[in-house]
This record gives structure tokens, sequence and C-alpha cells, in this order.
């Protein structure tokens, strides 16, 4: 915990010097809904004056890139749809309307039979398209765990004990 707020407060203070854009990766050793964590994407203040806080939160808190990758998935599954329908007559039920995508967070770390995930790419506001600002999105999310789930000696002998989560960043038009 205390690792953590450390951090935090450095990146405010990098925030603050450069005004430039957050990113935070790594092995985060715990869920961050876990209490420890939860800070990073806190959507309270406890000493803010209320017409300070919805400003406080979008500069200094992150976002989950998993989050926003998933948001943007199923918005643009929205958006296709809603085009899809928009010829069609109202008072026809679309029976075969496609199901929304089903998106799973693969895990990033094993220990026996469990699996969790540990491994976060954590984004500032300019890369989640709600806030006014932002200038990319996260259009792609992939966990690479090969190594973990199917192992090769010759290949692998050398490799990290947690997934690799590797993001692609997009500019917004």
């Amino acid at each position: 915990g205390s690792e953590a707020t450390l951090l935090m407060i450095e990146m405010i203070a990098r925030r603050e010097a450069t005004q430039q854009p957050m990113v935070l990766m790594g092995d985060f050793n715990n869920d961050l809904a876990d209490g420890v964590l939860s800070h990073l994407l806190t959507n309270t203040l406890r000493f803010a004056p209320a017409f300070d806080v919805k400003t406080y939160l979008a500069k200094y808190c992150l976002n989950d890139a998993w989050q926003l990758f998933k948001t943007l998935k199923m918005s643009q599954f929205t958006a296709h749809n809603t085009q899809q329908n928009a010829g069609s007559h109202p008072d026809v039920q679309q029976s075969n309307a496609p199901a929304a995508p089903l998106l799973n967070r693969s895990p990033t770390h094993y220990y026996g039979t469990s699996s969790t995930v540990l491994d976060y790419i954590l984004l500032s506001c300019e890369f989640d398209p709600s806030y006014d600002d932002s200038f990319y999105e996260v259009s792609d999310y992939h966990t690479y765990d090969r190594h973990l789930i199917n192992p090769e000696y010759e290949r692998d002998d050398l490799t990290t004990d947690h997934a690799v989560v590797s993001i692609t960043l997009t500019l917004r038009s």
C-alpha cells in the first residue's frame, strides 16, 4: 500500500511538472479492486471542493486499459447494430440480431490450478474516449501467455512467470 501511494504521489508531481499523459504498467501483485490499489482508479475524493472533484479526478486518476478496450468494443458493436437495424421496419422483430461480443480478460498469473490478473496497463484521461480532450483510444488488448500455458523448454526456459500485456493505441479521428 505504501509503495502504491508513493508511486501515485510521484505521478501526480510529474503530471503537474510536465502536463504529459501518464502510463503505468507492471505487476501489481494484487487485483486493482483491492483496497490497497483501488485509489489508482478511484472515482471519489474525500477533501476536494465539490466543484473541483471532476477536474481533479480526470487529471490525476488512471483508467484500466482493459476497461477502456472493452468499452470501445461494446460501443462499436452497438453503433454497428444500430446502423444495420436503421433500415428495418420498426414492427419487425430482429430475431437473428447478433449477440454482443463476449470479452473475457485473460489471466496474467497462474499458481497451481488457480489464475488471476496481476499485471496491468493504466492510462490517464488522454486515452479515455469519454474524456472531452482525449486523443488516443485503446484499439487492441492482448495477453501473451503461451509460455505459461504451453511452455517449450528450448524457447521458454528464461521467460517470466507472468503473462505479458500489450495494447495498441490508435489516434482518434
